[in-house]
């Protein structure tokens, strides 16, 4: 058999794409078909994949439950123990009355409401997994002067909004790491009578204000993500704190921040 013959056999094993009969560097017309052929399967099967995350992030946010009543900020706790009686356990139920009484040892609150960084968002890059960053020059500073050190991993300007906003992260008991930094409008638990709520990572207003985000200890984090109605006490008491009401539930007058007539937030950077 000849050199060029089973060179030609070689590329039809590999898919029929290769250097072609011609002679020339690039592709011949049947070993060009081979390749269209599997770039186009490449391309189905992306669009496959991205279908398949964008559903599995649709399933994630859905809850079969949600809250019975409107949430009452003028009278919370008797709301809260109101909709505990949709809870079956009584063991579960005595953990989310002990932690709602004692909210202080599993909740950790920014001094202050801050955007650290306008139109930053968590949203990946197209044909990128995860977003890293490079700060710019305004929060590099306020960062040295307040002797933060910046996180560039994904959620890492949250964390250095919630920081740079005066609140504290405890050490765990049984891991290296802090408290976790969580969003509280997470895309999950729409209020009653809608069916979206903000998914403050995905807007450049909000992934980085302080004002929505918290440091928790693990149980408060795993019922935040858990119960409809406890991740709706916390929300209610970001509104009494600093008038962050994103979602228009507790007021009808509201600023391009999310805040309520009277109150408003500090832009530390609006660089795209």
């Amino acid at each position: 058999m000849t050199m060029r013959r089973r060179e030609r056999r070689r590329w039809r094993r590999m898919g029929g794409c290769g250097v072609g009969e011609e002679g020339f560097e690039g592709f011949a017309f049947g070993n060009f078909n081979g390749y269209i052929r599997w770039s186009l399967v490449a391309i189905h099967l992306q669009a496959v994949l991205s279908q398949y995350q964008m559903a599995r992030t649709k399933t994630n946010l859905h809850s079969p439950n949600q809250m019975k009543a409107e949430c009452a900020v003028e009278c919370i706790f008797e709301w809260f123990h109101s909709e505990l009686q949709a809870i079956t356990s009584p063991s579960v139920a005595q953990v989310l009355t002990i932690v709602a009484k004692n909210i202080d040892e599993f909740i950790c609150w920014p001094e202050k409401p801050l955007l650290l960084w306008q139109s930053c968002d968590r949203v990946a890059p197209p044909n990128k997994k995860q977003k890293y960053f490079t700060y710019p020059q305004p929060i590099r500073e306020l960062a040295k002067q307040s002797r933060v050190r910046l996180d560039s991993r994904p959620n890492g300007p949250a964390i250095s909004a919630f920081l740079l906003a005066g609140g504290k992260r405890p050490s765990r008991f049984g891991s290296s790491n802090a408290w976790s930094i969580h969003h509280l409008y997470s895309g999950k638990f729409p209020y009653l009578g809608t069916d979206e709520t903000l998914h403050a990572c995905k807007h450049g207003l909000h992934f980085t204000q302080s004002a929505g985000l918290i440091a928790t200890h693990p149980i408060a984090d795993a019922l935040s993500d858990e119960i409809p109605f406890f991740a709706w006490l916390l929300r209610a008491e970001s509104f009494r704190r600093f008038g962050y009401d994103p979602d228009g539930v507790f007021s009808s007058d509201r600023d391009p921040y999310g805040f309520v007539k009277g109150k408003a937030c500090e832009v530390i950077c609006r660089e795209l």
